[in-house]
This record gives structure tokens, C-alpha cells and sequence, in this order.
């Protein structure tokens, strides 16, 4: 699972859980199916910015809710087959989720 979550805390600042640690899954991830590992400092830059991007999405602290980050990394290029593709596409889809477990655990 390479997904992450950004929370809204108490004084309004909003927070991604351990993004450091989300980026080495995903190298490792890549490097497992031998695709291009993206670099942890652009890793972290577009966690940053998607929040950013969409800071008005990230559920109010309380709610239980947070916004959920699933990074991606495709083959993008013109052809399809058993060998590594000719290009890749990085993209992180964004949205907001409420608490797993009504409730607690």
C-alpha cells in the first residue's frame, strides 16, 4: 500500500503522516518491478504541492476525516508488452475520506 493521509490538527495546520517513510515504499515498490525510482525530493515536493492544491478538500480536525493521497507511477508510452515502457507517468490522486472505523477500533 502506497497510499498516505493528510490530517487537519487541532490548530488548523494540516499534516502529512510520515511522507519520508511513503517514499521509500514507493522506491522500493519501483525498484521491486523495475521501474524508474522517483527521487525521494520529488517525492516529498509533490505531496507537498497536491496538498496545497487542495487544502480546501482536507476535512476539518474532529471529524475524523483526512485527505487521502494514492501515489501512482505507469508506463505512459506508445506501446504495450512485456518489456519496460519508454516512458513513465508520476501522478498523486487526492481525495477526502472519512474515519475508517466509525467509532474507533
Amino acid at each position: 500500500f502506497e497510499g498516505l493521509k493528510a490530517f487537519t490538527h487541532e490548530d488548523g495546520s494540516v499534516h502529512v503522516f510520515r511522507p519520508s517513510e511513503n517514499a521509500k515504499r514507493l522506491q522500493s515498490s519501483c525498484e521491486r518491478t523495475l521501474m524508474p525510482v522517483v527521487p525521494h525530493d520529488v517525492f516529498l515536493n509533490a505531496v507537498n504541492e497536491v496538498v496545497r492544491d487542495n487544502i480546501e478538500y482536507v476535512p476539518p480536525y474532529g471529524t475524523g476525516g483526512s485527505l487521502y493521497l494514492r501515489p501512482l507511477l505507469f508506463g505512459s508510452g506508445p506501446r504495450i508488452g512485456l518489456q519496460p515502457a519508454d516512458e513513465y507517468t508520476f501522478i498523486i490522486m487526492v481525495i477526502p475520506v472519512g474515519d475508517y472505523y466509525k467509532g474507533g477500533l
